[in-house]
């Protein structure tokens, strides 16, 4: 939205977000407010970003290594980077954590939001969140201020 009061006009490209379909929900809201969207499912983000000129993401935590967000997110900042187009990561300060209090543990979530058959040959894997190391022309955003994956450890010093 500041995007488009600042005079963008282009389209936003956004994938489903299964299943709790976060992406859907971003994407009805964005068009009523008047801008243009294309949404699809979350298996076509690489074709997404080879019709975008920048990928934008969010994070659930960031620390001066790496990002915690949806699964897809790593797909996304890896073919983003084949591409050589840049990636931004948007979040608070509430996101910032430092490795040494914060350690990645990957979540698991109920199978039967994926398949219904229950048989104790099949192993299912649902997990929502990811964590991704940053690469190519990566930047975080956090207020009003662009910065490089870098400088997210002098930010945490700082942090009150």
């Amino acid at each position: 939205m500041e995007a488009k009061k600042r005079g963008w006009n282009g389209r936003v490209f956004l994938a489903e977000s299964r299943p709790r379909n976060e992406g859907a929900i971003l994407a009805g809201a964005l068009a009523k407010a008047g801008l243009p969207v294309t949404l699809s499912v979350d298996t076509l983000i690489p074709e997404l970003i080879e019709r975008s000129k920048a990928v934008f993401l969010g994070a659930d935590a960031v620390t001066p290594s790496y990002f915690v967000n949806k699964i897809g997110s790593r797909i996304a900042v890896e073919f983003a980077d084949r591409l050589g187009k840049p990636v931004y990561v948007a979040g608070d300060r509430g996101k910032l954590i430092s490795n040494k209090d914060y350690e990645f543990v990957p979540d698991s979530n109920p199978s039967l939001e994926i398949v219904r058959l229950q048989d104790k040959r099949l192993r299912v894997e649902n997990r929502y969140f990811e964590k991704i190391i940053p690469s190519g022309r990566f930047n975080y955003i956090c207020g009003s201020r662009l910065y490089k994956p870098a400088e997210i450890k002098n930010i945490l010093k700082r942090k009150i």
